[in-house]
């Protein structure tokens, strides 16, 4: 008997991806198990995550959604985070919101403290962050995204230092000079908004492979730039491709260009480029990697 496929299977075949690299190794297929062979590049950092329990307080909903403010915040500081669930091994973050006292709302924005507290998998308390902020009152109350993650992004990057002990800043990218960072440049195409997806989701992506991500580039760093094209629809679906280009600042030529194609469902499209484009970058990421180890002045 056939299973029925699942929503994820479904999403996972409409972005099969063909990966073509100018002057270096040959590729792996789209969906195959990564090789965790001798690419530095392709083993993701061995850090114990964190869990966040649903923020108490003075919240929206439930608090479930400003947990999962924080979480995201911190995964794009490359820690693994989840909402709710951890094991014996997963330090925890419990997170308080107060009506700060004597200061009142303003009929605009809600004069807020927000509280965390880290502790180890053993129950030992290993720090508090606390910050005092003024949100919309209206976006925060109906727990609107984006009001919440400029709420919490503060705390997150004071609780990302907690964590790992040191700053990205300082991570280095294997077979390189020292100090070479690698910087996710202009997706070009439209719409606007597919580009500035496409270009965050790569950023966080080699961010979770504890790499040197910079916003500007200086001579000699990796520069992955983008061109994208969506092609006109026929009612139902319509084409997109996708090319990365790598290369390095200031020198002539590609260290190589990867190409993803396939027809996007309408509807995934009108729901917005956030989601599509971290599926397309989780598939792109082991190509890119592989172009950058592959060019290594190093090896």
């Amino acid at each position: 008997m056939r299973t029925r496929p699942t929503r994820a299977t479904a999403v996972a075949a409409c972005l099969a991806v063909l990966l073509a690299v100018t002057g270096c190794t040959q590729l792996p297929r789209p969906f195959q198990p990564v090789d965790k062979g001798g690419n530095a590049l392709l083993r993701l950092p061995d850090r114990t995550g964190v869990a966040i329990s649903p923020v108490t307080g003075a919240v929206p909903g439930d608090g479930q959604a400003l947990a999962g403010a924080m979480a995201e915040a911190l995964r794009t500081r490359n820690i693994p985070t989840s909402v709710g669930s951890g094991n014996s091994q997963t330090r925890w973050l419990l997170g308080h919101v107060d009506r700060r006292d004597g200061d009142a709302a303003n009929g605009a924005a809600l004069p807020l403290r927000l509280t965390w507290e880290l502790y180890d998998a053993d129950g030992e308390r290993l720090g508090t962050v606390e910050h005092t902020r003024r949100v919309p009152d209206r976006a925060w109350r109906a727990g609107e995204s984006g009001a919440l993650g400029r709420a919490v992004r503060p705390a997150a990057a004071e609780l990302a230092a907690m964590i790992q002990g040191r700053s990205g800043e300082t991570a280095a990218l294997p077979g390189y000079p020292e100090g070479t960072r690698v910087i996710v440049g202009n997706i070009r195409g439209e719409p606007d908004a597919a580009g500035r997806a496409l270009a965050q989701a790569m950023a966080s992506r080699l961010r979770q492979r504890d790499l040197p991500v910079a916003d500007r580039a200086q001579p000699g760093d990796v520069v992955i730039d983008g061109e994208l094209s969506l092609g006109e629809s026929n009612g139902t679906n319509r084409p997109l491709e996708l090319v990365w280009i790598v290369r390095r600042a200031g020198s002539e030529g590609r260290m190589g260009d990867l190409r993803q194609a396939n027809r996007v469902a309408d509807a995934r499209i009108r729901r917005g480029w956030d989601r599509l484009a971290g599926l397309i970058a989780r598939a792109a990421t082991p190509g890119v990697l592989r172009v950058i180890e592959a060019k290594a002045p190093g090896r």
